[in-house]
C-alpha cells in the first residue's frame, strides 16, 4: 500500500494523468464498493474530494479515449449517473449509498447490490 500511495502522489505531484477504478490498485475491493478506492485516494494521497471524483470519472474517460461518450455531464452523452442524498464533495463517503442509479437515461430506483459483508468488514476498517 505504502508504494501505491507515494506512486499516486508522485504521479500527481508530476502532473501525469491518473485514473483510479476498482481494479487498478486495491485488492478485494468490489465493484459496488468504488466510493472507497475514491475516499481512500483522497485520504492518502491529499487530495481535494472534488479532485478524487474529477479522477475517478472524467479522467478515467480521458485515459480509456472514450470522454466523447462518458465522464461528465454533458449534452450528448451517456447518461450514467448516481443520484445521491448527500453532497460527495462534503463526504466522498455519501457515495456509499446512492437514491437512484441513471445507466443510459433509464432510472434505476432504490439500486441494491449483494454485499460481501467479510470482505465489507475489513475495508470498513481502514476507513
Amino acid at each position: 500500500m505504502k508504494n501505491v500511495i507515494s506512486g499516486a502522489r508522485r504521479a500527481i505531484s508530476d502532473r501525469i494523468p491518473l485514473g483510479i477504478g476498482s481494479s487498478s490498485t486495491l485488492p478485494f475491493v468490489p465493484p459496488y464498493s468504488m466510493y472507497r478506492e475514491i475516499y481512500l485516494f483522497s485520504k492518502y494521497c491529499g487530495v481535494p474530494s472534488a479532485y478524487a471524483l474529477y479522477t475517478a470519472t472524467a479522467q478515467n474517460a480521458k485515459i480509456a479515449g472514450i470522454y466523447d461518450r462518458v465522464g461528465s455531464i454533458e449534452e450528448g452523452k451517456d447518461a450514467d449517473l448516481l443520484i445521491l442524498a448527500k453532497d460527495p464533495i462534503k463526504n466522498l463517503k455519501n457515495l456509499r449509498s446512492p437514491s437512484a442509479v441513471m445507466k443510459g437515461g433509464k432510472l434505476i430506483e432504490k439500486p441494491s447490490v449483494k454485499r460481501i459483508s467479510d470482505i465489507d468488514a475489513l475495508l470498513d476498517k481502514i476507513m
